[in-house]
């Protein structure tokens, strides 16, 4: 009898750790198409619940554990169908990845709230979140649960819709932007909505080196066009570093508004904040680390590199290269080599990529000197740097050419 129970612990301990030691399932999802069916055909839906089951689903095998979905090759949208409901809210860790923010694109059709994480820590990666609805609730285009720690990398989140937090909505939970652009997301709340892009709704909100511009906060006591950091129930703490936010709008807030709660705070690091709509670029208490730029007086900047109502010389959003749209200032703008020599990021590391995954600390006004710009992105080298350097790198190959010894005769 012991022989035998032991036999069985053996047993049970071996399939554990063989358990434990099983890689992470990759989950290709094949098809565009939301209402997938057929043989070896593995559609969005079927993805996410083989990812939260560990069970295969329609097409798609099971998952197992921290899993990858991706789609592979396809290049589009994924439209979500109004008659299908939302997609399952994800619970299990697992990453999304896409080809690209400008290859891929998840779409709610102006009809269904995109992504929705209950629990778990989860990736989404080089794909756009477009068109998101969430009528008469929050988070049009994401919506991050009590549970949940989320990171958008290189991602576009745009054109969302909620009554508060027009395109994502972080519920105490954790969320992480990395090198994403937000744009033209809408609050639409009455009497005055939360949170034009995003409402931090009592959670942990990093985001670095990213663009929001265009996003709207409506009504008249409406808050924070771009970010709003208010207590849910726990303090909510937002800090933004190497970031750009123009045109973003809302009666108090323009950018940026934090509520008074104790404990909810606002740091701002390496940012660039220019022609805000409506109220000033920030409300509420704001705190700088250092090396901002405002067009208003509105956030308070008075730390080392501060520059208060300063023009950032910006130019429209556009493609100036990478995956998603910035917001290019001119190699004459101050914002050109303003910051420390090496900008940090959420954990205190060194930035090494701007927004378009190009590296940072560029020598922008040709003194030789490495830092970093403010905002988003480095801006192209100031005028006569390029040429500058380019006729020093022609004498040196000159001077050697004049060294080089004679071949005898």
């Amino acid at each position: 009898m012991r022989i035998r129970e032991s036999s069985i612990a053996a047993a049970g301990l071996a399939a554990v750790l063989a358990a434990a030691a099983a890689p992470a399932a990759v989950i290709h999802v094949t098809t565009l198409a939301d209402n997938a069916i057929g043989p070896g055909v593995c559609g969005i839906r079927d993805a996410f619940t083989a990812a939260n089951d560990d069970n295969p689903a329609g097409g798609c095998p099971a998952g197992n554990g921290a899993d990858v979905i991706d789609f592979p090759g396809l290049s589009g949208t994924i439209s979500l169908t109004a008659m299908l409901g939302a997609l399952p809210a994800l619970t299990e860790g697992v990453t999304l990845r896409g080809d690209g923010a400008d290859v891929l694109a998840l779409s709610g059709a102006d009809g269904l709230p995109i992504l929705t994480v209950s629990s778990g820590d989860v990736v989404v990666e080089r794909m756009t979140l477009r068109n998101g609805l969430a009528a008469g609730g929050a988070g049009g285009a994401l919506a991050v649960g009590a549970s949940a720690s989320v990171t958008l990398r290189d991602c576009r989140v745009t054109a969302s819709q909620a009554a508060d937090g027009g395109a994502v909505h972080v519920a105490g939970g954790a969320l992480r932007v990395q090198r994403c652009l937000f744009d033209a997301n809408q609050a639409s709340g009455a009497p005055g909505a939360v949170g034009g892009a995003i409402w931090n709704d009592g959670g942990s909100l990093v985001i670095e080196s990213s663009t929001f511009s265009g996003n709207i906060a409506q009504g008249a006591g409406s808050l924070g066009g771009a970010v709003a950091t208010i207590a849910g129930a726990a303090p909510a703490t937002t800090a933004i570093f190497s970031s750009t936010f123009s045109g973003n709008g809302a009666v108090s807030g323009g950018h940026l508004f934090t509520g008074n709660s104790n404990g909810t705070a606002t740091t701002l690091t390496h940012t660039l904040l220019a022609a805000a709509t409506g109220g000033g670029s920030c409300a509420g208490p704001a705190t700088s680390t250092g090396h901002n730029l405002s067009d208003d007086a509105s956030c308070g900047l008075a730390a080392v590199g501060d520059q208060p109502n300063s023009d950032a010389m910006l130019g429209p959003l556009a493609d100036n290269g990478g995956p998603t749209a910035t917001l290019l200032p001119d190699p004459a703008s101050p914002v050109v080599d303003a910051g420390a020599v090496y900008c940090l990021d959420g954990d205190g590391n060194a930035l090494r990529l701007e927004q378009r995954g190009t590296g940072r600390r560029a020598d922008g006004n040709g003194d030789r000197v490495y830092e970093c710009d403010i905002g988003a992105v480095e801006a192209l080298p100031e005028p006569g740097a390029a040429a500058a350097v380019a006729a020093a790198l022609a004498g040196l190959v000159l001077l050697r050419l004049r060294r080089r010894p004679r071949a005898a005769s």
